[in-house]
């Protein structure tokens, strides 16, 4: 074995070595389940590169067994070092894509995203109707109640009702409120887009719904409360208004107010109920996307040096 031969070997040996870990990890990433959730507008050059890359290994194997099974000729030698060096610079261009996308594939983001989005949707069809049906039966009590005091005839009803109209207006903001939190939610929802995770923003996007997470449980204890404005609303109806010779004409208009007071009751119980449970779970994989992002992103400076490096090494090749 001559000392050219056992250098190229020698080369030959390390080459493959690295080629074999850099394309393992990226066969491995670009099989991964969650990777079919990134556009492939974000994995166009990562998926190019390992193609690229697994061509100009053939080309250097070629050029390789040509210096060594037909002769190391001056033409053969030129043609192995062009060859090495362009698969040397190829494997590394996919070994900087394997610094970004192992990083977010490993913390789950592009899961916990669609999972996030899928508990979202649920809540802002289901949920924002709900409230909203609340809010609309609430002010056809407050319309009731106000017909009603236009109506008695007698002082202590008068006060109940005048009461009744002031507690009710105390359920108002959370519920009035509650259509601008679900609106942050679905632009939140918006976001939960595995590629919105991958750039510089990705920290702040993750932190941005959690935000919007947050002030859905603040709306969830806010709404929580109108339930005792109800039951003080129906009791002061209860206590004021329930003589008959008091109410005159408003007995009907009374007797409504009772039955879409309960309605409202019932309604706004299972809100609660729904609320409380979407809390604890959304919080919950609000904080962890948003701490697997972080952590991804830990390695964007690594990947944002590593990325211009690719960029310079595809313009050496293709020159």
């Amino acid at each position: 074995m001559t000392e050219l031969t056992a250098f190229m070997e020698a080369v030959m040996q390390e080459a493959e070595e690295f080629y074999s870990d850099v394309t393992e990890i990226a066969e491995k990433n670009q099989g991964h389940a969650d990777f079919k959730e990134y556009s492939r507008k974000s994995t166009a050059d990562y998926v190019g590169d390992l193609a690229r890359a697994e061509k100009l290994y053939e080309k250097y194997c070629d050029a390789y067994e040509a210096v060594t099974e037909q002769g190391p000729t001056p033409a053969r030698v030129k043609t192995l070092e062009k060859a090495y060096a362009a698969f040397s610079l190829s494997v590394s261009a996919v070994d900087a894509g394997n610094a970004m996308f192992t990083a977010f594939l490993d913390e789950g983001v592009a899961g916990k995203a669609a999972g996030l989005f899928t508990l979202l949707g649920g809540i802002i069809s289901g949920q924002q109707k709900m409230a909203g049906e609340l809010l609309d039966d609430i002010e056809d009590i407050e319309k009731l109640l106000k017909k009603a005091k236009k109506d008695v005839t007698g002082a202590r009803a008068q006060m109940g009702l005048n009461l009744a109209v002031t507690a009710v207006t105390l359920c108002f903001p959370p519920l009035r409120g509650a259509k601008a939190v679900f609106v942050a939610l679905s632009v939140s929802g918006g976001k939960l887009v595995a590629d919105e995770f991958l750039g510089p923003s990705g920290p702040s996007n993750a932190s941005a719904v959690k935000t919007a997470v947050t002030d859905y449980g603040g709306l969830a204890d806010e709404i929580g409360k109108v339930g005792n404005t109800l039951t003080t609303i129906y009791s002061t109806v209860d206590t004021y208004a329930s003589d008959d010779a008091e109410l005159g004409k408003a007995k009907k208009t009374v007797a409504s107010v009772r039955k879409k007071l309960e309605a409202a009751q019932k309604a706004h119980a299972a809100l609660v109920r729904r609320m409380a449970d979407s809390d604890r779970d959304l919080l919950a994989m609000a904080v962890a996307l948003e701490k697997s992002v972080k952590a991804a992103a830990a390695a964007r400076d690594r990947y944002a040096r590593r990325e211009l490096q690719r960029m310079e090494l595809i313009d050496m090749i293709e020159d």
